[in-house]
C-alpha cells in the first residue's frame, strides 16, 4: 500500500477529533506508537536500575557513573551515521524487530552481569542496536504518516518521552525497591520484547526507491556522505540540525549544574524534585499543544521561539543566582514554562527533520544530525564545570542564557532565506 494511499484513506472515531491524534486514525502509526511507548517505559525502569545497581549496590563513584554515561552516548555519536547507511538500505520493520530482540537479549545479559566492565559492554551494546532502531522508526513514521500530520506525529513522540519520564521513574523505583535493580533489568527486556510483538503486526516497509532506479549499488561511503551533504546543503535542516546541535552544548553545559542551580535559588530536597517534575508538567503541556494548535506557527518560528523562551529563563535564574536572590517555590512556574520552552525546540525539531528530508535519506540525515547532536552534548559537561570553576554556576547561567537566546533570534531571522529548492534525492548517487 503506498502512502498515498494510506493519505487518502478517511479517518474516523475518536482520532479525527483533535489535530493532536490525527496521526493515531493511521493504523500502523498506531503500532509504531504504542510499541514507542512501551520502549520508552522500559528505558526509564533501566536507567534507574543501573544507577541503582552501579551507586548502591556497588558503592561505585563518579567514574563508574561517567563510564556508564559514556557508554550510553558514545555509539550514537560514531555509530550512528554508519548505522543511518544500513537503515535506508534495509527493510524497515524487520530492522525494528531484530533490534528489539536484541535489545531484549542484552538487557536480560544485565541480570547476571558480574561487574561494571560486564555492565559497560552490555550497555555500548544495547546502544548500537538503538542507533539503528531509532532512524529506522524515523522513517517509518513517514512512510506511515501523511504530511499534514507530521507535526502531530512529532507531538506525540514528544508526550511519550516525557510522559514515561514522569511514570517510569515512580513505577521503576517501587519495583526496585520491592524486588531489586536486577528485576528491572527482566521488566525492561520484556517491554523490548512486547513493543517486538506490536511491531511485527506492521505492513511491510521496503526501503525508499534506488536513485538511479536501482542499476547499481552506491559505494557505502558515497552513500555515508550524502546524508551531512543533505543537511550541508538544504538550508532549512541546515538551520534546524546546527540550532539543534548549538542547543545541545549549550544546555549540557548547565544541566548537570541543575541542582546546584536549584539549591542557590533556596530549593530544598523537596523542592528540588518538584522542580523536575515541573519541568516534564512544561514539556508534556508544551507537546499536547503543539500537536493541537502548532501548525499555525512556521516550525522554524516554534523552534526559534522555544530557545528564546528557555533562554530567558536561564537568564533569570543566572540573574538571580549572581544578585543572591532565593525565592525558593516561587521558581516552579518558571521552570514549567522552561519545559514548555523545550518542547517547543524538539517537536519542531522532529517536525522539520521529517517533512524536509528526501524519505530516500532520512535515515542517514536522522542518525548524522544524531551524531553532531550526541558530540556536542558530550562536550558540553566538561565546558559547564570549567565555567563554574572560573566564574561560579549564576555566571554560567547567564552565559548559557543569553548564546540560547542568541540562537533563538538567528533562527527565527533565517525564515525568509530558508526556502532553496530541497535537496535532491540523486545527491546520493552522485
Amino acid at each position: 500500500m503506498t502512502r498515498s494511499t494510506r493519505a487518502a484513506r478517511p479517518g474516523g472515531g475518536i482520532w479525527s477529533r483533535a489535530a493532536l491524534l490525527a496521526p493515531l486514525r493511521h493504523g500502523p502509526f498506531r503500532l509504531l506508537y504504542a510499541g514507542q511507548v512501551i520502549s520508552n517505559l522500559g528505558d526509564w525502569l533501566d536507567l534507574l536500575a543501573l544507577l541503582t545497581l552501579i551507586a548502591y549496590q556497588w558503592r561505585l563513584g563518579a567514574a563508574a557513573l561517567a563510564a556508564l554515561t559514556m557508554a550510553q552516548l558514545l555509539p550514537l555519536a560514531v555509530v550512528a551515521p554508519l548505522a543511518g547507511v544500513l537503515v535506508d538500505r534495509w527493510p524497515r520493520r524487520a530492522t525494528m524487530l531484530g533490534c528489539d530482540l536484541g535489545r531484549a537479549a542484552i538487557v536480560l545479559g544485565l541480570v547476571w552481569a558480574p561487574h561494571l566492565p560486564a555492565v559497560v559492554a552490555l550497555v555500548l551494546a544495547k546502544m548500537t542496536l538503538s542507533t539503528f532502531f531509532d532512524p529506522a522508526r524515523q522513517v517509518a513514521i513517514r512512510a506511515t504518516v501523511p504530511e499534514d500530520d507530521l507535526l502531530a506525529a512529532s507531538s506525540l513522540g514528544r508526550l511519550s518521552v516525557n510522559a514515561t519520564k514522569v511514570l517510569g521513574p515512580a513505577l521503576g523505583g517501587l519495583l526496585v525497591a520491592a524486588t531489586g535493580p536486577r528485576a528491572a533489568f527482566v521488566a525492561d527486556a520484556l517491554t523490548f520484547l512486547a513493543s517486538a510483538a506490536i511491531l511485527s503486526r506492521l505492513p511491510r516497509l521496503a526501503p525508499a526507491a534506488a536513485p538511479d532506479g536501482g542499476r547499481r549499488a552506491p559505494r557505502f561511503w558515497r552513500e555515508f556522505r550524502a546524508g551531512f551533504a543533505c543537511i550541508v546543503r538544504y538550508r532549512p535542516l541546515a538551520i534546524a540540525v546546527a540550532a539543534a546541535t548549538a542547543e545541545m552544548l549549550i544546555v549540557e553545559s548547565n544541566d548537570s549544574l541543575t541542582v546546584l542551580a536549584f539549591k542557590g535559588l533556596g530549593m530544598g530536597e523537596a523542592l528540588v524534585g518538584l522542580a523536575i517534575g515541573a519541568s516534564g508538567l512544561g514539556n508534556v503541556a508544551g507537546a499536547l499543544a503543539l500537536g493541537q494548535w502548532g501548525r499555525r506557527v512556521p516550525a522554524l518560528g516554534l523552534m526559534g521561539g522555544g530557545k528564546v523562551l528557555v533562554g530567558v529563563v536561564e537568564l533569570g535564574i543566572g540573574g538571580a543566582l549572581v544578585a543572591g536572590l532565593a525565592g525558593g517555590g516561587a521558581w516552579v512556574p518558571l521552570i514549567v514554562v522552561n519545559g514548555i520552552g523545550f518542547a517547543a525546540i524538539w517537536v519542531a525539531y522532529g517536525y522539520i527533520l521529517q517533512r524536509e528530508t528526501p524519505p530516500d535519506l532520512l535515515g542517514r540525515v536522522s542518525a548524522a544530525a544524531t551524531a553532531l547532536q550526541t558530540a556536542a552534548g558530550l562536550a558540553g559537561p566538561p565546558l559547564g564545570a570549567y565555567l563554574a570553576r572560573r566564574l561560579g554556576v549564576g555566571p554560567v547561567y547567564l552565559i548559557t542564557g543569553a548564546a540560547l537566546t542568541l540562537v533563538g533570534l538567528l533562527v527565527v531571522l533565517a525564515i525568509p532565506a530558508a526556502r532553496p529548492a530541497p535537496c535532491a534525492p540523486a545527491a546520493d548517487a552522485s
